[in-house]
């Protein structure tokens, strides 16, 4: 009885030790949480197309004015926080709905759509 638990004990000892290997960590540099840009030039900056560029050209679609709000420059929003889709929403809206570009989209539309995902003053600070 006292074998079996000690060899249970030492099974389970070489499973938790071996299962940790360095080759599930990758060091990719240190982060920097700060963007020395407006919104919709964080959207547009190389890295960040992958994720945001379908969202900054529906802004861009949705009129100067909401472009001026996105580059920081709206007298009453100068900061915002910005719950936005990202390129796979909106290109699932555009496939469910035989939509082939932004550009075809409903500017009225898209500008309603890109209001109701910004918070109208900036949210979380740091």
């Amino acid at each position: 009885m006292k074998t079996r638990y000690l060899f249970g004990l030492l099974a389970l000892f070489v499973f938790v030790a071996g299962g940790c290997t360095k080759d599930q960590f990758i060091k990719s540099g240190l982060s920097n949480g700060r963007f020395d840009g407006s919104l919709l030039e964080y959207m547009e900056a190389p890295g960040h197309s992958y994720d945001w560029d379908s969202t900054a050209l529906m802004v861009r679609h949705a009129g100067e004015k909401m472009v001026r709000l996105f580059e920081g420059q709206d007298p009453d929003h100068p900061e915002i926080t910005f719950l936005g889709p990202t390129n796979h929403s909106i290109r699932r809206y555009m496939l469910e709905n035989n939509i082939e570009r932004v550009a075809d989209m409903d500017p009225l539309l898209v500008r309603g759509s890109v209001a109701a995902s910004r918070v109208g003053q900036k949210t979380l600070s740091g």
